[in-house]
């Protein structure tokens, strides 16, 4: 049942509870991620630093490129 005759427009926005570390109840916040940097060398030889690293336990398809690209930011 819907109590009250509006709905506030709510698209593009994430609902978060209220904790220590969150802004006032009706801040909008922008996200954590910013400035992550990295460097990917090539699919066969593999090289990656900053953010990237290879893990060759991982197979996700490329060919003949038997490891896989993960985020350790």
């Amino acid at each position: 049942m819907l109590i009250g005759s509006q709905v506030p427009d709510l698209r593009g926005l994430f609902l978060r509870g209220h904790g220590g570390n969150s802004a006032a109840l009706g801040v909008q916040q922008d996200d954590a991620i910013r400035n992550i940097q990295g460097v990917i060398i090539g699919l066969q030889d593999g090289g990656a630093g900053g953010a990237f690293y290879i893990s060759r336990s991982f197979n996700p398809g490329f060919g003949h490129y038997s490891g896989g690209w993960t985020n350790i930011g």
